[in-house]
């Protein structure tokens, strides 16, 4: 018994290490998040998306000056842009005219005209009240790829695809491009990276996902500010009970071997010492002449004998 509580302690003191067993704690006295209702995101039925998709160069020889339009965005190209669709070569002209704006303003410069931190259901439900407006969103970013941009006059070559799952609606993606990342940062498909990001609200476009056609809000932003995750510690593996016992017993049982060992060597010698320690010095010559005198009168008896 004495082994098993040994071994029980021990398994305790290993477990009570574990932070997993006490989340529990650190939920008393909060409330809990609020989030939105789940958000359909399917493409509805009877919208048919058009094939024209700006990926492909433009057809006309048209040629524009940069400078003229550099800061402005016209209201007939924000006006060609179609939600629930995906992109368009219409829509071409307002992708490359954010982007050259985004690219010749100062980030501090785009924070300061933001409107603020929107969240996905107003970009999600009111589509056509933020397009071209400078929004700010923070989330989760779960894949970042580089992907090449269509032919076009403003020497755009390559911009980043990113796709962003906010705070506020941790469940959907807002996909956002943009036209760097921070050094350091990881590409890839299996990301999860805390981010934030200001940038001008595009559409909600149509993309096809795993199960079904789908809809997601559109970010164009300059950049990203990351917060790199902290690595954890590398987590030991617990040890098993079992082992645990075994260990207890076998060392239970060498102490008690070595103290039976060691008792059973000094347990004579004290007995031995301690019975010398009762006799006196006198007490141990006494016998001696007892023994002597009774000879002497033996030999005395012996001689008046006749």
């Amino acid at each position: 018994m004495l082994v098993m509580s040994l071994g029980g302690v021990i398994w305790l003191a290993l477990e009570a290490r574990n932070p997993d067993h006490y989340r529990w704690l650190w939920q008393l006295g909060r409330k809990p998040a609020v989030v939105e209702g789940d958000l359909d995101t399917r493409l509805p039925p009877g919208t048919p998306p058009e094939g024209d998709t700006f990926v492909l160069p433009t057809l006309d020889g048209e040629s524009r000056s940069p400078e003229a339009e550099r800061g402005t965005v016209p209201a007939e190209s924000l006006a060609a842009i179609r939600d629930d669709q995906p992109f368009r070569r219409a829509e071409q002209a307002a992708w490359f005219q954010l982007l050259d704006k985004l690219r010749s303003t100062d980030e501090a410069a785009l924070a300061g005209r933001s409107i603020g931190r929107t969240t996905l259901i107003q970009l999600f439900r009111q589509p056509d009240e933020y397009r071209g407006e400078l929004v700010t969103i923070s989330g989760i970013l779960r894949r970042c790829e580089e992907v090449n941009a269509p032919n076009n006059d403003r020497d755009f070559t390559s911009y980043y695809q990113t796709w962003v799952f906010p705070d506020d609606n941790p469940s959907n993606p807002i996909v956002v491009y943009c036209l760097r990342v921070p050094d350091g940062f990881p590409l890839g498909l299996e990301l999860a990276e805390r981010v934030e990001l200001v940038g001008f609200f595009f559409k909600r476009w149509s993309y096809a996902a795993r199960d079904t056609v789908r809809l997601a809000p559109v970010v164009l932003a300059k950049g990203l500010a990351w917060t790199p995750a902290v690595k954890a510690p590398a987590r030991t593996e617990p040890v098993s009970l079992p082992l645990l016992v075994a260990a207890a017993a076998g060392i239970a049982a060498a102490v008690v071997l070595a103290s039976w060992w060691r008792t059973r060597r000094i347990r004579p010698a004290k007995t031995e010492c301690r019975f010398l320690a009762t006799i006196q010095p006198g007490q141990i010559a006494e016998p001696i002449e007892v023994g002597r005198r009774l000879r002497l009168l033996a030999e005395q008896e012996q001689e008046n004998d006749p």
